[in-house]
């Protein structure tokens, strides 16, 4: 019978080759280190199955399993071998980092990594934007730049609404043809605009900024949901609709908003959900049909 120790080097020298072996098929240094976890997981599970061949516990207590340390030298050698392993790989994730080597000049870079930082873009995507924008620069980049310094200089919040414009109060809010009887509460203002391309809303609107969130510490305040209780008292409002995102938050936000307006005498409404124009019923989950169907109407 073997001792501890000599359990433990049998172990080890059976299953340090593949454990190189797994390594060596890495090609990146997060890959590496992925396969490193795996090939000790399933060195942790070898050793397991000698000690405990006939037991079986859960994995937990697979983990919490701390082997004593004797006398026998064959558990120092299983850690100098680990050590020494981990030792050269972390050699190797040295030697396969990218070298950061700045071929371009601080402005230029400065500019690929602002443009990777919009979204939808990326590091590469970045490059690719920024030297299209480079090689144009009469069409496009002396055009946008100064079109963003404007922008930058008069954007602003509208004071009554919550919008993104140049101006306060904002277009919306300064139209005249627009319908004072009906506000439409958003959550940004990408969602106004959404809204506007459609052509579907002529009344008054209110962005919001965001959703309630207790992890977020968003509350009402933040929102600006009691501004909205005092546009909602006017008298000529006679209807809030609630145009918010069809999420956990978002629904959360709106039911609190129907609460908020009780006692404001207006009728409270939300945008209708289910079926999409064009869609097909075996395409569609479960929750869009089921709304579908609390939502019919008459034919």
């Amino acid at each position: 019978m073997y001792g501890w120790g000599g359990r433990i080097r049998t172990c080890a020298l059976r299953y340090q080759k593949p454990l190189l072996y797994q390594l060596s098929y890495a090609p990146t240094a997060l890959g590496l280190l992925n396969r490193l976890l795996g090939a000790f997981q399933a060195l942790r599970a070898k050793i397991y199955e000698v000690f405990f061949p006939d037991t079986e516990q859960s994995e937990k207590q697979r983990r919490s399993i701390s082997f004593p340390r004797t006398a026998d030298t064959g558990f120092d050698r299983l850690v100098h071998n680990m050590v020494r392993h981990i030792t050269a790989i972390t050699g190797i994730i040295k030697a396969m980092a990218p070298v950061t080597t700045n071929r371009t000049g601080d402005e230029i870079q400065r500019l690929i990594d602002l443009m990777s930082k919009l979204p939808g873009l990326g590091p590469r995507s970045g490059r690719r934007a920024a030297l299209h924008l480079i090689k144009n620069r009469d069409m496009l980049l002396d055009p946008l730049a100064k079109a963003m310094a404007e922008v930058a200089e008069k954007v602003t919040e509208c004071s009554v609404c919550g919008a993104v414009d140049t101006r306060d109060p904002c277009s919306i809010c300064c139209d005249a043809d627009r319908k004072s009887d009906v506000i439409c509460v958003v959550e940004q203002a990408g969602d106004l605009w959404a809204l506007e391309r459609a052509g579907a809303f002529k009344g008054r609107y209110h962005v919001l900024g965001g959703v309630l969130s207790a992890l977020d510490g968003v509350g009402p305040d933040d929102l600006g949901i009691p501004r909205l209780t005092r546009r909602a008292c006017d008298p000529v409002v006679t209807e809030v609709v609630l145009a918010m995102n069809a999420t956990v938050d978002g629904q959360t936000t709106a039911y609190y908003i129907a609460e908020a307006l009780e006692g404001c005498g207006v009728s409270v409404s939300g945008l209708a959900q289910g079926v999409p124009i064009g869609g097909e019923l075996d395409y569609l989950d479960d929750g869009t049909i089921s709304a579908a169907f609390r939502q019919r109407k008459d034919f």
